[in-house]
């Protein structure tokens, strides 16, 4: 009896094993199709840095077929990554086991790419690609663009400013900056109870930002404002929606002025 039981549980353990094998399998065959139709560009690297795996989006951004960059160095194929940052990450990927992010600007192509990479427990690593150079370019435009902008608001003598539909300044010209005698990065990012304005003003403004938000109409008011020298001064201001394509509001523009020698 012992024998036949013997056998059986032998028979269960090869059927068990079997099926594992097919789970694994059929598991490992739906990853490779995931990768094989992604957007991203996938490769993997043994240790020797050579490529082992290649999916089509990543032929297409490594700019070559697979059959020509399988079993070659990545660093033979690419000697213009040779000392950059990407290389330095992948090493480090490596050499102490973690994942490593980056962008990196790749000279003969004159392109950018976002990349990660994660280390493989057979000492090599898997990479994700990306092409970011659209976005770096309308990054680029979009700097210039601000910058003119900063320069021609930043030549009058009225404040002006822009906030978040959260209502904290996203920017903030070089007329208002001086009366509060702070550089930009330190009001970037906060709202009036932050930059310690008087508690009822501080509210007062908010919820007229939260106003325009709201009703997506303009908002006039006039307040005296005493700044970092003691001196109190007034200032009439006037809220207004920037809408999107769609006529959503995006954020909330502002500008004020000094109208205490008027009123005199």
């Amino acid at each position: 009896g012992s024998h036949v039981e013997m056998a059986r549980i032998r028979k269960l353990a090869a059927h068990s094993e079997a099926v594992l094998r097919a789970q694994a399998q059929a598991e490992r065959d739906r990853a490779m199709g995931i990768l094989e139709s992604i957007a991203d560009g996938f490769f993997t690297l043994d240790r020797n840095w050579c490529f082992t795996y290649v999916n089509p989006a990543g032929e297409k951004l490594l700019r070559a077929p697979r059959k020509d960059l399988l079993g070659k160095s990545h660093w033979d194929l690419y000697p213009a990554a040779i000392g950059s940052n990407g290389e330095e990450a992948y090493r480090r990927a490596v050499r102490d086991h973690v994942p490593v992010a980056f962008e990196i600007y790749y000279e003969p192509w004159q392109h950018w790419y976002a990349v990660s990479a994660y280390p493989t427990a057979e000492g090599g690593i898997s990479v994700y690609l990306r092409d970011i150079t659209e976005s770096k370019h309308a990054e680029q435009d979009l700097r210039q663009q601000w910058q003119a902008f900063d320069a021609a608001l930043s030549n009058t003598p009225d404040f002006t400013y822009i906030f978040d539909l959260q209502g904290r300044f996203t920017y903030v010209n070089r007329a208002l900056l001086s009366l509060w005698g702070i550089p930009l990065e330190d009001a970037v990012g906060k709202n009036f109870f932050e930059l310690q304005y008087p508690s009822e003003l501080a509210g007062r403004l908010q919820c007229q930002i939260q106003q325009v938000i709201e009703t997506h109409e303009p908002v006039r008011d006039d307040t005296p404002f005493t700044g970092p020298t003691g001196e109190t001064r007034h200032y009439e201001y006037i809220l207004v929606p920037i809408l999107t394509g769609d006529g959503a509001v995006e954020a909330v523009a502002g500008s004020t002025r000094d109208v205490t020698d008027r009123e005199r």
